[in-house]
This record gives structure tokens, sequence and C-alpha cells, in this order.
């Protein structure tokens, strides 16, 4: 008997552990997701490979998808991915959109090329690089919302950055573009195609948190209080 339940607690660990890897980073068809945080200040950066588009990763998909490392709250975070057929797409902490250049998309997806391929090394997720790599995410998409001149109007204000964090979640809203059209999402009423939630304990989600249910000893300790209260009541 103790043997079987080892096993059983083996095959779930398995399991488990297998719904929450991360995958290689990939350029193609369908290229992954990424989330790169880094700080020049530090030299660290590392990146995150969320889950390939098309693939295994659904920009509709509402829930948990990894954890990251959030101790450092002056990194800025860049979210990112581009696809053959020059669908690209980029986060802002802006929920409107603010129109691309087209004439950049060619440099932006030479940029994601660059850090995949070279500065990651298709390595298996997280990869952690110097933030000074000349193919590093801060390096080549750098801190000013633009997105290596993809992004028209780009400022340091749309550029996500951990320091949010010390007052609330971070959330990042994505925007996905065919050449110049730009894809709406799941809501009508919004311009971007996702948004991505980074919680003060480094928890990231897609579209949507998930409610934090009441443990049931809360539930029972809060009656028996009640009860007392009443007993004390009744006596007095």
């Amino acid at each position: 008997m103790k043997k079987f339940v080892v096993l059983l607690a083996a095959v779930c660990f398995l399991f488990v552990g297998a719904g929450n890897a991360l995958a290689d980073f990939t350029y193609g068809d369908n290229s992954s997701l990424a989330l790169s945080v880094y700080n020049e200040a530090t030299n660290v950066e590392t990146g995150y490979d969320l889950g390939i588009i098309g693939d295994t990763l659904d920009l509709s998909y509402a829930g948990y998808l990894t954890t990251i490392d959030v101790s450092d709250l002056d990194a800025t975070v860049s979210l990112y991915s581009t696809m053959t057929g020059y669908t690209n797409l980029f986060g802002l902490t802006t929920e409107t959109a603010t129109g691309i250049n087209s004439t950049a998309i060619l440099n932006f997806n030479s940029a994601v090329r660059s850090i995949w391929n070279v500065g990651y090394e298709n390595g298996s997720s997280p990869v952690t690089i110097d933030a000074s790599d000349v193919k590093s995410a801060s390096t080549l998409l750098s801190d000013t919302g633009s997105y290596a001149g993809l992004v028209m109007g780009g400022t340091a204000a749309y550029q996500p950055s951990l320091e949010t964090l010390n007052s609330g979640d971070l959330y990042i809203y994505l925007y996905q573009y065919d050449v110049r059209d730009l894809n709406t999402g799941f809501d009508a009423n919004t311009d971007y195609t996702a948004v991505l939630i980074i919680q003060q304990d480094g928890d990231v989600y897609l579209n949507e948190v998930a409610a934090v249910p009441v443990p049931a000893a809360v539930w029972l300790l809060g009656s028996g209080l009640l009860g007392l209260v009443g007993i004390r009541r009744r006596n007095s």
C-alpha cells in the first residue's frame, strides 16, 4: 500500500510539473510570446517563454501562466512576439492602441529573432543573460516604449515596470497587428488583444486573475466565533 501511495504521488507530481512547464524559445510560424525583465543598472536580464502562440498558447485563455522573479522592482518589462507573415505583438501599459510604424516591422522582427536565437540561444525558459548583451531585449527593445521603433509615439511611461507592484498588480495590454491592421481581442470595447497580469508575488495570469477561495477552516472558525458570541449573550 505504501509503495502504491508513493507511485501515485510521483505520477501526480509529473502531471503538475508538465502543466506548469515553459516552452523553449522558438521563432517561426507560431512564435513564442516572450516576457523579458531587465535592469541596466544591475546588468541582469531574464527572459520567460510564455508559450507558442497558435499551438500551446491561446490568447483568449483566462488563467494562470507561470511565476516570475519580481524581486527587482526597478526592472523594466517587455512583452513581445512576432510571427512570419508580419504578425507582430507588443505589450504596453495603455489600454488604447498607439498605432505602429509599418516601416519598422522588419526591424522589430529582426530584433526579436536576434533576442531568441542569439541572446537567449533558443534556451529553456527562464534564460538569464547580461542586460548589456548586444542581443538582449534591454539593448534591442530598450525601455522607451517604442519596441525597436515599431510603436509610434512610444514613451517610457507606456513601458511596463515592476515598480507598479509597489502599489498593486501590473497590467500589460497586448496589441496584435497584421502589418498595419490592429486585431482586437475577446472584448469588442477594447483595442488590445489580451491582457497580462503580474501580481505582487510574481504570479502571471492571462486575461483573468483567479478568485482566491476562502479556506473551509476560516468559515468554520467564523461560525465558531459567532456561536461563542451567541452563548455569551445568552449566559449574560
